[in-house]
């Protein structure tokens, strides 16, 4: 199938079947943007938090390993919401 589209004014003619493929795989790119956007905020993060502790504890061993341990626990518990979320539970918290 083809259509007319419009582009700086001059009528050409579109291939639908390239649009539909376009349509077809919208979430490509964002896909792959994914583990650099991860990482970069991983970086802002560890970086934020080891600084502010470093600057309290004026020890540097001891800052690497806490501002490490609170990312390591951020992924650790996304892992964990995720695996729940595959396997059809939900997350709700116990009240007392």
């Amino acid at each position: 199938m083809r259509a007319l589209a419009a582009d700086d004014c001059d009528l050409r003619l579109v291939d639908f079947l390239e649009t539909e493929h376009v349509a077809a795989h919208p979430f490509t790119f964002p896909v792959r943007l994914w583990p650099l956007i991860g990482g970069g905020a991983l970086f802002v993060s560890f970086s934020a938090q080891y600084s502010y502790i470093l600057a309290v504890r004026r020890q540097d061993a001891a800052s690497v390993i806490e501002a490490l341990l609170l990312d390591l626990l951020m992924i650790v518990f996304t892992l964990l919401a995720l695996g729940l979320s595959r396997a059809g539970q939900s997350a709700r918290a116990e009240r007392p």
